[in-house]
């Protein structure tokens, strides 16, 4: 297993200050690991007692181990991660890293093999598409990292990746079925014979939810291609395609919130949507010796998502985004060598061009449809070097520039040219109106935007590292908030300090612990009418406990505990959406080589509505808990496993808006095989 990268991790401080204290005191006979080092995905790869931030990794041993089975679930048990879910399943749901509440979406980045797939738009990035068995490993940096990543990176960065590495042919067949007529299909073929590897993924998703028109159908392919012609030379290449269709039941009453029927109804049982998504990939790597490596990698995505909300049988309220956007980034990496110092460096330059169109209120409805043009284009550059001085002492630096240039058209579906008449007691109206699109509005706003980042971390002893850093991060509004925005929206801008302690304990127990204040300036918010840069600065502090234990070959413990304040500085109102306390544990089970049981339990504590900004106008929404269960036995090629969920059936929504409540799914059941055939 990877250090620090099992699902989950956490401690009481007590314990910490014990172990820095005293000696470890083992049984004998105690069984003994070899944890891998942990390497998180960026420039230049680091070792987690050199990170000078705080990370952790998810392997695909710990997703096999899991008692999640979707993306959402997994991440929520992680220290500092906080679900969003409206409708219980990965789509339109959001992970919150260090407090960012409801624009959460536009402040965590989401990488899928080191590009990422965040929206243009408030939809943030789609999970839905990505099983859990495609996953191969999942890197979590919490905290400021625009210098790497650019804009939104100020609560974190997650980077999900599904690029199989194995040098065998493969071919697995998956199937799960489950409480509300959920089941799920999935084949994996691979190829790889020197210098050609190949992997074909298929699945399709579906659930009638658990709520009326919560229902979610979704088909994805993937295809990719690495040739190595060379030792040196790397050539990659992928295509991904997603296709569902999905239902928006909307929110429910305080009152139905409380009763069953309630709970599972719907205010709007024939809103719904469809998503058509591409993603086209290529890129290089280029082991110039001496001289350093050089990496590039492109996507072109293609997305349009069709959607109905408020449906009158007697209006016309369709509506539709569109999206194309071209990513392109170069990197150079070096490593130079010294006496007792090694020098790793990192320059990048990136380069992004969206068109984004939206519609709403119909495609071409008098006096009514609206549709906005929004042009993205921006570049930029960026710098970072890690100082590595007797391997006991890391320092790192970083810095990125980036320009932001858009143009922004409004339209509205109003008359071009009429007649004019006189009718006696009435006046001059217009008739025999000609409708075309009429521009409204047009703006061309830029940015220019800086990120910095400095750290440190020391190697103490052989079981104990600190480390600490400060950051800079920026945001600019995205395309929605654009569409609605004051004349004189501008882009937030975040500082973050943050100390931290890793701690070993031989191969029986790891714990890391993180104290950390997030600061930021002129944060977008939407007001009821606009959206708009607020007044007062918001503040967190968090502090992050996560362990890990392994008392015995057969067993194995985690835990971790999330305490966050987050506040408008200027009056102290705690930030909404945001759980001021976090508690998430696990104990696997495996006696054998072929079977494992697994149980794993998560609380949440209270947070503010939505909407409450002042902290008093509506109902808090309750903490929940919620526990559960999986077993697992493998016979020769063919692994059977089963599971439940939210064993003692509590009631909960993990987002709430003027007091309508979005319900959670109570518990439910599945079982399922993993065959692989070769």
């Amino acid at each position: 297993m990877a250090t620090f990268g099992h699902p989950h991790a956490c401690y009481c401080a007590t314990l910490v200050a014990g172990m820095l204290l005293s000696a470890p005191a083992v049984a004998e006979d105690a069984p003994r690991f070899e944890l891998d080092t942990l390497v998180i995905t960026g420039s230049n790869p680091t070792d987690s007692w050199s990170m000078t931030r705080n990370a952790s990794v998810i392997t695909a041993e710990d997703i096999a181990n899991a008692t999640s089975n979707n993306l959402t679930d997994l991440l929520a048990r992680e220290a500092g991660v906080n679900l969003r879910s409206f409708f219980g399943n990965d789509k339109n749901a959001t992970l919150d890293l260090r407090g960012m509440g409801e624009t959460s979406n536009s402040n965590v980045i989401i990488m899928l093999d080191g590009i990422r797939i965040n929206a243009p738009d408030l939809s943030g990035a789609d999970l839905s598409s990505i099983a859990l068995s495609d996953i191969k490993r999942i890197e979590i940096l919490r905290g400021g990292g625009a210098v790497r990543y650019g804009d939104g990176a100020i609560g974190g960065v997650i980077n999900i990746q599904t690029v199989d590495k194995r040098a065998h042919h493969r071919l697995n067949i998956r199937g799960r079925y489950g409480s509300f007529d959920s089941d799920h299909t999935a084949i994996q073929a691979g190829y790889s014979d020197d210098p050609l590897q190949l992997d074909l993924h298929l699945q399709r998703n579906a659930t009638e939810g658990h709520r009326i028109n919560s229902q979610l159908e979704s088909h994805d392919a993937k295809f990719a291609a690495q040739l190595t012609p060379s030792p040196r030379l790397t050539l990659d290449g992928s295509v991904r395609f997603h296709f569902d269709n999905y239902g928006l039941p909307g929110p429910v009453s305080k009152t139905d919130f409380h009763t069953a029927e309630g709970r599972h109804g719907s205010n709007a049982p024939f809103d719904h949507g469809k998503t058509r998504e591409q993603f086209w990939r290529g890129g290089f790597s280029y082991d110039a010796g001496r001289w350093g490596n050089i990496q590039f990698k492109s996507q072109i995505r293609d997305r349009k998502n069709d959607f109905v909300i408020g449906f009158s049988p007697i209006a016309d309220t369709r509506g539709q985004n569109d999206e194309d956007t071209l990513e392109l980034e170069a990197t150079y990496l070096k490593q130079f060598d010294f006496t007792h110092t090694r020098i790793n460096l990192t320059l990048g330059a990136s380069f992004t061009d969206t068109d984004y169109v939206s519609r709403r209120n119909g495609f071409a409805v008098e006096d009514q449809s609206e549709r906005k043009f929004i042009d993205l284009q921006r570049h930029a550059w960026f710098a970072e070097t890690l100082f590595t001085l007797f391997e006991d002492v890391s320092l790192s630096m970083g810095y990125r520039f980036d320009h932001s240039a858009l143009t922004i058209q409004s339209q509205k579906f109003s008359p071009a040219s009429c007649d004019t008449v006189f009718i006696p007691g009435i006046g001059f109206i217009n008739i025999n109106c000609e409708y075309d699109w009429q521009t409204t509005a047009t703006a061309t706003p830029t940015w220019d935007n800086h990120a910095i980042e400095i750290g440190a971390n020391i190697r103490l002893t052989d079981f104990i590292s600190v480390y600490g850093n400060f950051s800079q991060s920026f945001r600019s509004p995205n395309v929605d908030e654009l569409a609605e925005a004051s004349t004189d929206l501008s882009p937030q801008t975040s500082r973050q300090f943050e100390v931290g302690l890793r701690t070993r304990w031989s191969q029986y127990a790891e714990m890391s612990a993180a104290f950390y204040q997030l600061r930021s300036h002129n944060e977008i918010r939407y007001s009821g009418t606009l959206n708009v840069n607020i007044g007062e600065p918001t503040v967190r502090h968090g502090m992050e406990l996560e362990a890990r234990f392994y008392p015995h070959s057969e067993w194995y413990v985690w835990t971790n505990y999330t305490l966050l304040d987050a506040q408008f500085a200027g009056s102290g109102n705690a930030i909404p959406l945001v759980a001021k306390h976090a508690i998430s544990g696990g104990v696997e089970w495996s006696p054998g080589q072929d079977f494992m049981l697994a149980v794993s339990g998560s609380f949440v504590g209270q947070r503010f509505d939505g909407n409450d900004l002042d902290n008093r106008t509506y109902d808090t929404l309750d903490s929940y808990w919620v526990l559960d269960l999986k077993a697992r036995y493998q016979f020769n090629q063919l692994e059977v496993f089963a599971g439940i969920n939210n064993i003692f059936d509590d009631v909960y929504s993990t987002t709430a808006f003027s007091e309508t409540y979005y319900p959670m799914p109570e518990r439910h059941a599945y079982a399922g095989f993993d065959l692989q055939l070769f």
